[in-house]
């Protein structure tokens, strides 16, 4: 699930099993998008396609 910019998950969203992306630094979120390339991105990696 990914989250209203401004205003996040819901609180029944927040009561389910979820994954985080560590971050460093005072920044408390990320972008919607930039969030979704991140967790694509290491699923793929985690999950290469066999060819």
């Amino acid at each position: 699930m990914l989250g209203h910019e401004e205003f996040g998950l819901g609180a029944a969203a927040l009561a389910l099993p979820a994954l985080s992306i560590a971050q460093y630094g005072p920044v408390q979120s990320l972008n919607v998008s930039v969030a979704a390339s991140i967790a694509m991105y290491e699923y793929h990696r985690q999950h290469p396609l066999s060819i």
